[in-house]
């Protein structure tokens, strides 16, 4: 049985300041079994899960078995900055796939993402 789930310290304040700036924010936190913390829609069209994590903190085994497994695109992150800085990522890495004519997939992974099993170290 895994431990219920809790919104970390820094989500509230986050989750305002993505709403202020015009995202659409849920709450998905309570899922569980790794499944990130919110997602945000933005442009009526994109969809990216966000883990939030306080100052310090670090992704559970669960969120790291789901980060590893997930084929989509996953922001970390540990204040707004972190937020902005991943939905641009997505977006550069979107206007490269099309650039290329859908025919070379993106690798998710950047050289400033580390591997996600080294955050849970």
């Amino acid at each position: 049985m895994s431990k219920a789930k809790r919104a970390d310290k820094n989500q509230k304040e986050i989750v305002e300041q993505l709403r202020t700036l015009g995202y659409n924010v849920e709450y998905t936190y309570m899922i569980g079994h790794g499944f990130p913390d919110v997602v945000i829609s933005f442009d009526s069209l994109f969809t990216l899960p966000i883990e939030f994590k306080s100052k310090g903190g670090k992704l559970t085994e669960d969120e790291v078995k789901f980060h590893n497994r997930y084929k989509g695109y996953i922001i970390t992150a540990y204040n707004l900055e972190d937020v902005l800085k991943g939905v641009k990522d997505f977006q550069e890495r979107l206007k490269l796939y099309h650039e290329n004519g859908n025919s070379e997939r993106i690798n998710k992974k950047t050289e400033d993402q580390p591997n996600i099993e080294t955050l849970s170290k």
